[in-house]
């Protein structure tokens, strides 16, 4: 409702201000309509005026010249609860498992904060709440009114006098007619029922017949509903004086349309009886009018208005176009204005990381105290991913989880673990290692003991007793256990144990809730969280060598039919050329500290499009994008101070309008950013690695960190560097006896071939590559190098260094280079060596595994 309210009031605020314009002008011009237009045209002006009031469609131009926007701050963001980082090991979860009791007070998380209202929606709220404080006011005033006329109500014989009055007015039928002490002046009320009320006081004739005509002239003018239109159209419009003093100005020409009508064809004579009786009224009991009533009188104003309409009619028929006329200008001055919210910022965007191995550091990983709660009604997991240390050293496997999960059902129990937003960060209780987590709605949860007395799992404390019937013999005891709770009878509970095995009974005061509570390992996700529309950043796991960065594969020479005046850029060594687009700058080692230019060549010369010289940038980067129509690099100011160091942006430019967007990069706690490099991995997503220089010089873990970072209106791609362009196309051909070979454009760059060597099933390990190695496992596998390079090069032929490692087992840790310019991994197979070489730089270390996995020999791999 709330999100209704605040997408109607731009609406009906733009149309109010727009209609009030026209209603303005009307307004002030209305004494000189007086004499010159008939009530009737005006009334229904009016009545149109206030229908569109109530329509809230604002019909705006695509480009409308007055735009007026509602400003509104962000929604407020809840963080997760923090904790100490740490490790731990997993608990239980996945597969709820159900249990009953109310936790413990301590065991009470708080609930998550709502956030806070925006400017908009306390607009919205004020605007509904006045309207419906005004249209509640004014309703019960009338009910009040009509009650009190009614309850001593009597019906009139003057049935004569009020069939004259209808045939007179040219009705088939008339209403109903009574008399009542309450009624202050003669008046027709009821929208559905209408009857015509008079005061309890002798009438004359005439007077009557000028009374009753006049009533029956407002119900066959259906002015009562006129007046019904005038009031919703005040009520949605409360705050807007324009809108009260057209319907005040509206009931008066009302009265002046009714009194046209009563008085068609009648002479001067009859116009002066029916003056006079209003006079009589009038003097009678003067008492103010109550809406949704046409009370014969009105203030001295209206009465005068009233009195020169009978004696001096206006007998033009001008102002039939006056009506469509009004509602054109309305129309068309809603055009001309855009009134609209500032968009409700939409929620914020949570990027969970790719799936790999990480540091905790590096994660973001804490350790919380894990609160239960349990769910009132059924709600998927959102978010959801597994956290594990198998090792307990500090890395973390993260996995988050893609599938189709099934939803969580009323009763499970979960462990609170933070607050995002409107969600809550949830463990889920059960018996899976490693435990789902994830986000549920905050609202789905409860931490009322009423809504844990349904709960559908529970912990049993120690040697808690069991029985095989509720009030049977005890059979034994059980616990400390999670177990399912499956069904409840009294005071008692029916579980099942883990192992879904003999089912039995307990007493329900013996399920506890409190023994879930436990220090968890998880994510503070804050940090993984992005604004709706502005690039997503996703942490990945293998990050790039810098020296991937620095090949100069990314950089591309001038083309040599380009015939640039000598001596242009031999200044700017550093140079990179995408279509007509020329990148250039100087340059000292890998830093361009005085920035660079781009420009378009044609016809000899170079215009430019775009400068950077904010600040400094890297050489070992790609600028442009693949299509060529974005620029993209990371920058750091000029250094000034220590603090400026770290202190990297990521930059996009547009080359089609030279506009800039400054990207800040996630945090990396614990680290400062010493070099950040990017390249693009297609059009959209840019990957962009930060290097902590001084922790890699120290050797140690989680020096470096790499994003992939997709572009607003972009989709995250994949975290796999891009491929060199050489390695683009590779084509493996088998060979005999489990061989293959590898080539790009027809050119071989890899192969494998079988080595005799007797004994080679005694060497300890099946990989061996340059690396530490023991002076035990030296010499064997010297011997092993030198007997693979006589057998592919000939008698004599060395390799460059030789080194070996015999404890790597793990084929993606086998990857080196060095050995004569090419790669080797060698597998251990009785008396021989299978040798698979890839040409060093051919093939990416993605794409050597992937020519691994497809064409190793099933019983090496």
């Amino acid at each position: 409702m709330l999100d209704f309210l605040a997408a109607v009031f731009p609406q009906v605020l733009g149309i109010s201000l727009t209609t009030g314009l026209v209603i303005a002008g009307l307004l002030l011009v209305t004494p000189a309509l007086a004499g010159r237009v008939k009530a009737r045209w005006r009334c229904l002006v009016w009545g149109v005026l206030a229908l569109r009031l109530l329509v809230p469609l604002q019909f705006s131009l695509p480009a409308a010249p007055v735009e007026v926007t509602l400003s509104q701050p962000a929604v407020v963001q809840n963080q997760p609860q923090a904790a100490p980082e740490g490790g731990g090991e997993t608990a239980p979860a996945a597969q709820p498992a159900p249990v009953e009791a109310a936790p413990s007070a301590e065991a009470t998380p708080a609930s998550p904060a709502a956030p806070a209202l925006t400017g908009l929606e306390v607009a919205a709220l004020i605007w509904a709440a006045g309207g419906v404080a005004f249209l509640l006011g004014q309703g019960g005033r009338y009910l009040r009114f009509r009650k009190t006329l009614l309850r001593y109500a009597q019906p009139l014989r003057e049935e004569e006098a009020l069939q004259e009055a209808a045939q007179a007015l040219g009705l088939a039928r008339a209403i109903p007619l009574v008399v009542s002490p309450a009624a202050p002046a003669p008046m027709t009320l009821g929208l559905v029922h209408p009857m015509v009320v008079l005061p309890p006081q002798g009438y004359r004739r005439e007077e009557l017949a000028c009374i009753l005509c006049h009533e029956l002239a407002h119900w066959q003018g259906r002015h009562l509903w006129c007046k019904f239109l005038f009031l919703l159209a005040r009520g949605v419009h409360w705050f807007n004086p324009l809108v009260h003093l057209m319907a005040r100005r509206g009931e008066t020409d009302l009265e002046l349309a009714c009194d046209d009508r009563a008085l068609a064809g009648a002479g001067p004579g009859e116009r002066g009886a029916y003056a006079r009786t209003i006079l009589a009224a009038m003097a009678a009991r003067p008492a103010p009018a109550a809406c949704l009533t046409t009370q014969l009188q009105g203030g001295k104003t209206i009465m005068k208005a009233r009195f020169h309409n009978i004696l001096r009619p206006v007998g033009t028929r001008r102002g039939k176009l006056l009506p469509v006329a009004a509602l054109a200008a309305a129309l068309l001055l809603g055009s001309l204005v855009s009134c609209t919210g500032e968009a409700k910022a939409d929620a914020d965007v949570l990027t969970l990381p790719a799936e790999g191995t990480y540091s905790g550091a590096v994660l973001g990983v804490s350790t919380v105290e894990g609160q239960p709660v349990v769910l009132r009604e059924a709600a998927a997991l959102e978010n959801a991913f597994t956290l594990y240390a198998p090792e307990g050293d500090g890395q973390y496997q993260f996995t988050p989880y893609t599938g189709e999960l099934e939803p969580l059902h009323p009763g499970d129990v979960v462990l609170v673990t933070g607050t995002l937003g409107e969600e809550v960060q949830v463990w889920v209780v059960g018996m899976d290692v490693p435990a789902l987590q994830g986000t549920l709605p905050a609202e789905a949860v409860s931490t009322d003991p009423e809504d844990f007395a349904g709960a559908n799992q529970a912990s049993l404390p120690e040697d808690t007793p069991i029985y095989d019937t509720p009030d049977g013999a005890q059979t034994g005891t059980l616990g400390p256990v999670l177990a399912a709770v499956t069904s409840r009878e009294g005071e008692w509970a029916q579980i099942t144990p883990p192992g879904g095995d003999n089912p039995c009974w307990v007493r329900a005061s013996d399920l506890d809730y409190a023994h879930f509570a436990q220090s968890l390992d998880t994510l503070d996700l804050a940090r993984y969280l992005a604004p709706a529309g502005e690039a997503r950043w996703t942490l990945t796991p293998e990050t790039p060598n810098l020296m991937d960065y620095a090949s100069g594969e990314d950089r591309t020479a001038v083309p040599d039919d380009w015939t640039l005046p000598a001596g242009t850029l031999d200044d700017f060594p550093r140079t990179e050329v995408k279509g007509d687009l020329l990148l250039y700058g100087p340059y000292a080692e890998m830093v361009m500290a005085e920035g660079f230019t781009v420009a378009r060549y044609a016809d000899g010369a170079l215009t430019p499009v775009y400068t950077f010289q904010e600040g400094m940038t890297l050489t070992w980067q790609q600028f442009f994008s693949p299509d060529g129509t974005r620029l993209a690099f990371p920058w750091e100011p000029v250094f000034q101070s220590e603090a400026d160091i770290g202190q990297w942006k990521l930059r996009v430019v547009d080359l089609s309008d030279g506009s800039e967007t400054d990207l800040a990069l996630p945090d990396w706690p614990g680290h400062t950013k010493e070099m950040v490099c990017t390249r693009w991995l297609d059009d959209q997503t840019l990957q962009v690695s930060a290097y902590d220089l001084t922790a890699l010089q120290a050797g140690e873990e989680g020096g470096s960190v790499t994003w992939t970072c997709a572009l607003a209106g972009g989709t995250p791609a994949a975290s796999e560097p891009a491929a060199t362009p050489s390695a683009m196309d590779y084509t493996v051909t088998p060979g005999e006896d489990g061989t293959y070979t590898v080539t790009v454009d027809g050119v071989q760059v890899g192969g494998s071939a079988w080595i005799p060597y007797p004994g080679a099933d005694q060497l300890d390990g099946a990989v061996y590559f340059a690396i530490n190695s023991t002076a035990e496992d030296r010499e064997p596998v010297e011997r092993l190098l030198r007997a693979m390079w006589a057998q592919r090069l000939g008698p004599g032929a060395e390799p460059d260094h030789i080194a070996s490692n015999s404890d790597v087992a793990d084929i993606e840790d086998a990857i080196v280079t060095g050995q004569g310019g090419e790669n080797h991994f060698l597998f251990m197979d009785g008396d021989r060596v299978y040798d698979a070489w890839f040409q060093e730089g051919a093939l990416t270390g993605q794409q050597m595994l992937a020519v691994l996995d497809s064409a190793l020999p099933a019983h090496l791999g």
